[in-house]
């Protein structure tokens, strides 16, 4: 009788697996292929600097934007400091427009800046507008550090996280994401930077083979079956 209950406890354990999806253990990222911004200062503001390789245009209040183009925001580059990360002055109302690289569905989107650093603008980001398929939401801002990273010591994490889940962004597939309506706190409200943004895809269950799980079960049933017939 114990050759007939370890093999029935095999077979389970085979089906238990059969059944199990095999989960995206880390998030997938999704590339920006460009990037548009309306109503921004060029390199250079507040001694600032960024690079952008599009088309610029200046508006008649002395704001530029930016299009069909790519740059500091999209290079794979995290910032380290003032002279690789787009400074915004939030009186310009600036919007960026986000072309991806394929249609996805985002988890999250990741807003760096810069850090560790004594400087107050990175970190001040509080809420933003997202804009996908015509429709908004105002999300707020989640502060975050990478791993092994110690916290800016003005504004405490120098990074900003969007979260989808919980949102009607959720489960939409989309390749453009739009930023608007900044707002801001902090020892410097009036300005806020990015370095980088980065879009983190949604997981997918993948599930096993059938075949090699059918195959599985079929060879220990037999077993079972086996030794079924010589325990009686």
């Amino acid at each position: 009788m114990k050759k007939i209950a370890i093999a029935t406890f095999k077979v389970l354990s085979v089906l238990a697996i059969g059944s199990i999806f095999t989960e995206l253990a880390n998030a997938a990222t999704v590339g920006i292929s460009s990037y548009d911004i309306t109503n921004t200062q060029l390199s250079g503001f507040g001694s600032w600097q960024h690079e952008y390789n599009g088309t610029i245009n200046i508006n008649s209040n002395g704001t530029y934007n930016y299009s069909d183009g790519s740059g500091t925001l999209n290079d794979n580059i995290i910032g380290t400091d003032i002279n690789n990360t787009h400074l915004f002055f939030k009186s310009d109302k600036p919007t960026i427009a986000t072309f991806l690289n394929q249609e996805s569905t985002i988890a999250n989107i990741k807003l760096f800046s810069f850090g560790p650093t004594p400087n107050g603008i990175p970190g001040n980001i509080d809420t933003v507008d997202i804009t996908i398929n015509g429709i908004t939401q105002t999300f707020s801002t989640i502060g975050f550090e990478p791993e092994g990273i110690p916290p800016n010591n003005i504004n405490g994490k120098v990074n900003e996280l969007i979260d989808f889940s919980n949102s009607i962004f959720a489960n939409v597939v989309t390749d453009k994401v739009t930023f608007s309506n900044f707002q801001t706190s902090g020892n410097f409200p009036e300005f806020y930077s990015i370095s980088e943004i980065v879009f983190e895809q949604a997981a997918t269950s993948v599930p096993e083979p059938l075949g090699v799980v059918s195959i599985a079960v079929a060879g220990v049933m037999g077993l079972c079956m086996k030794r079924k017939h010589k325990a009686f």
